[in-house]
């Protein structure tokens, strides 16, 4: 977790790793700031950069930390920050977390 990442962070970045034999460079991933509040049940906003898509998704398991296998909300671009998303099924769920993935 990087808890300080701001808007001008974003990018993509990669991991240079090397030693006395060789050098060796991860593929690029891209790093996006994204802000979620939850104001109550179900109401989420999210706050980003212009243009970006981002993905609400949803589980029940936290435990479970493989994003692409949680249920898939809302896809929505921001074309004026912030993003009000209201989950109506939310109350007949308990226990329910979200988290939004940004798309490239």
């Amino acid at each position: 977790m990087l808890p300080s990442v701001q808007e001008p962070d974003e990018g993509l970045y990669h991991v240079v790793v090397s030693n006395e034999f060789v050098t060796l460079q991860s593929s690029p991933a891209r790093l996006a700031a994204v802000c979620l509040e939850i104001q109550r049940d179900g109401v989420l906003t999210v706050k980003g950069t212009a243009g970006r898509t981002d993905v609400v998704r949803s589980t029940t398991n936290l435990a479970n930390t493989n994003l692409t296998t949680w249920t898939p909300l809302a896809t929505h671009t921001l074309s004026s920050p912030p993003w009000r998303f209201v989950d109506a099924t939310s109350p007949r769920r308990a226990g329910r977390f979200y988290a939004v993935e940004p798309r490239p």
